[in-house]
């Protein structure tokens, strides 16, 4: 993220906090502390994880999320949005 990006998706947490029922998390993934990518073996799988973690650790059964995540270029076999759908369903 950059200042930039970080501008956004600022004003967008700001403009939803005036709604009431809506909470925030925030996952960052540090890879000089542990790369999930090396234990995974592929960076794609490692980053579906985080994601699919993430937001399964901070929904209840009942409630709607929305994941906002940086575009990153994929190759056509991963399905990220798919992927991260299925593992958070699974795990609710």
């Amino acid at each position: 993220m950059n200042e930039r990006e970080l501008g956004h998706y600022t004003s967008l947490i700001d403009l939803l906090r005036e709604h009431s029922g809506w909470s925030f998390c925030v996952t960052l993934a540090d890879r000089s502390n542990f790369d999930v990518s090396a234990a995974c073996g592929d960076r794609y799988v490692a980053n579906e994880r985080i994601a699919a973690q993430s937001v399964a650790a901070s929904m209840s059964p009942d409630a709607q999320a929305v994941v906002l995540a940086d575009e990153y270029s994929t190759p056509d076999s991963v399905r990220f949005e798919e992927d991260v759908r299925w593992c958070c369903q699974s795990q609710l």
